[in-house]
């Protein structure tokens, strides 16, 4: 080694494979991001999104990015958080159709669910069920929101 030579802690093997890891991974943040930027005008990658989250339980998430701004204006987020604690599991669902007229969409997701029923006796029986859940989306700016009450 020559003096003044810059110090590698890595084999030079492996140089070319760190440069090549970094770029992978700046490419894929970019496709993440396009994609998501693509799918918010989507209806039924919208609708795929909010079913996901709602399978999770991620109300929060719900309530930022896909509840119609104008309806959030209508309705206080407490209210809104504490309707859906008492929800019901989603254990399995499918968008059964995806309809658009215009700036007004509509969407049926089939899912396979575990209903919570309070037993006569006292205690909590929980009952699988399949449900069909038709719901409203509205576009606004290029985006499609889902129209959710109280």
């Amino acid at each position: 080694m020559r003096r003044g030579a810059a110090v590698s802690l890595h084999p030079p093997r492996f140089r070319g494979s760190v440069a090549v890891a970094m770029a992978v991974f700046v490419g894929l943040l970019a496709f993440v991001g396009c994609t998501d930027a693509e799918n918010s005008n989507d209806l039924g990658a919208r609708a795929k999104q909010y079913m996901d989250l709602r399978q999770k339980g991620s109300w929060e998430a719900i309530w930022t990015g896909l509840i119609d701004p104008e309806t959030r204006t209508d309705i206080k987020r407490s209210a809104f958080m504490e309707r859906r604690r008492s929800s019901f599991d989603i254990v399995d669902f499918e968008i059964v159709s995806v309809k658009e007229e215009g700036e007004a969409g509509e969407v049926v997701a089939r899912m396979d669910t575990i209903v919570p029923v309070l037993k006569p006796g006292g205690g909590t029986l929980r009952i699988p069920r399949e449900l069909d859940d038709a719901q409203e989306w509205v576009l606004r700016e290029g985006r499609w929101y889902i129209q959710l009450r109280g």
